[in-house]
């Protein structure tokens, strides 16, 4: 099992050396491997290993006795814990959400939180059974490709080490290995429909095939890599799209559906969530089969004169949501609202020796080319935006970020930023986020900012 772990954390890229890394533990057998199996790691990889445990109050007398086998565990390894008491005692959920989903939002919401305190990555112990169990979830309650991607192996902050490890050999892993755990006794009760999946569903399919659990494993790796092509086809299809004022209709009819279907979720997505019935919705007026769609009180999709566009109507004359869709990012010049002026280019290293000799400060606008993957895309803030400071390892949501810096009020929502695949890595005045900077080893310079360099010269930024 180890060599198989430390193989798909460098296929995914999950630790660098030096990182912070907060394990998600629960006292149950897969938390408990994960942790053991990173402290046995944490030299050969320099890594800092720490902890955190929420106690979500919902076992009444068993969440204590859980809580109190992580903190004895911690404390006999002399390893950092971070706790979070989230009893619902006599509370109840919030209205419209499940005791199950209120519970991880506590608790993903508290392991961000400690990421970016704490510069770290968190570490979650979702196996090759759990990974299964959602795809089955997903399929039965309806989705369409992405669910069947199942879990990420790297989402934001989360990595999951054990996304290729099946529960059984997780079981094995803490016998050889006489690790103690807890067991969560509501896991063994089908209350709730995953439980009713892994207990009932599952056995069922493994007697059919007992490699079940890997082939679905190995299914969700392909999906997720049709998902990625698709991904970045519809990236490059608004690309080549995009006009002064939308998108050309035409261009965007033309494309495989798959692709049109997804570059349409990226026009969708800073207005709502987007659903199948707003995706119907758009498809609709992109086809000509209706003029425009109101998908909410004051956001509109429509075609006209051949432009394809998604908007939002406000009363004010300052209105933010018309910057706030996706505009693929292109080398060359990006001339954006408000006389925004965006150039994106790869710079010679005999060049970058002679800008940086004249104007150091020009550093926070170089990347490393190759550490993006994907194409980036051009947009304003959304709500839940962060950024993680160059050089400094913090991050911060841009709300605060810019009210902490003085920006105006009016210009926070119309900055110009720069995302790969949602994620802020570049601010107007601020660079590139931390973690993209050169190194000894870069190969590509990408620059990003308000000149031409390869025009100004010396006169650069």
């Amino acid at each position: 099992m180890v060599n198989s772990v430390l193989n798909f954390i460098k296929q995914n890229s999950m630790l660098q050396k030096g990182d912070n890394v907060i394990v998600a533990l629960s006292g149950g057998a897969d938390s408990m491997a994960l942790f053991h199996f990173l402290l046995s790691v944490r030299a050969q990889l320099s890594l800092t290993v720490m902890a955190a445990h929420v106690n979500h109050g919902l076992r009444a007398v068993t969440s204590g006795r859980d809580a109190d086998f992580v903190k004895q565990t911690c404390a006999d390894l002399d390893v950092t814990l971070f706790t979070l008491d989230a009893r619902l005692g006599e509370k109840q959920s919030p209205k419209g959400m499940g005791t199950e989903e209120w519970a991880r939002q506590v608790r993903y919401t508290f392991f961000e939180k400690l990421a970016a305190e704490q510069n770290a990555k968190i570490a979650t112990a979702h196996t090759a059974s759990d990974n299964a169990e959602t795809i089955l979830f997903n399929t039965v309650r309806g989705t369409a490709l992405k669910g069947l991607c199942g879990i990420p192996p790297v989402r934001d902050c989360f990595i999951r080490p054990l996304l290729t490890v099946t529960r059984e050999q997780i079981e094995a892993y803490c016998t050889e290995n006489c690790l103690q755990y807890v067991t969560d006794e509501t896991n063994l009760q089908p209350l709730y429909s995953r439980n009713k999946i892994r207990l009932q569903v599952m056995p069922v399919l493994k007697q059919i095939n007992s490699a079940a659990v890997l082939n679905m494993a190995q299914l969700s790796v392909e999906m997720r890599q049709i998902y990625n092509y698709i991904y970045k086809q519809a990236e490059m299809l608004l690309q080549q799209a995009k006009c002064q004022h939308g998108y050309d209709a035409l261009m965007l009819r033309q494309a495989p559906f798959p692709v049109q279907k997804q570059a349409l979720i990226f026009l969708l997505q800073p207005f709502c969530t987007p659903s199948s019935t707003y995706v119907a919705l758009c498809t609709n007026v992109l086809l000509g089969q209706a003029r425009q769609a109101q998908l909410s009180k004051n956001t509109f999709a429509i075609n006209e004169s051949g432009i394809f566009n998604i908007f939002k109507k406000e009363n004010t004359c300052t209105n933010q949501a018309e910057f706030m869709h996706l505009i693929p990012l292109t080398i060359g010049e990006n001339r954006l609202w408000d006389d925004f002026l965006l150039i994106a280019q790869e710079i010679s290293a005999k060049e970058i020796r002679k800008i940086l000799k004249i104007n150091k400060k020009a550093l926070k606008y170089f990347a490393d080319y190759d550490k993006i993957q994907g194409t980036m895309s051009i947009r304003t803030r959304m709500q839940g935006d962060t950024f993680t400071l160059p050089y400094r390892g913090v991050t911060k949501s841009l709300k605060k970020l810019f009210i902490e810096d003085k920006l105006d009020a009016a210009l926070r929502g119309r900055i110009p930023l720069v995302v790969q695949q949602q994620q802020v890595i570049w601010i107007y005045g601020y660079g590139f986020c931390d973690g993209l900077a050169p190194d000894g080893t870069t190969k590509r310079w990408l620059y990003i900012g308000p000149e031409n360099l390869k025009q100004t010269g010396e006169n650069c930024l």
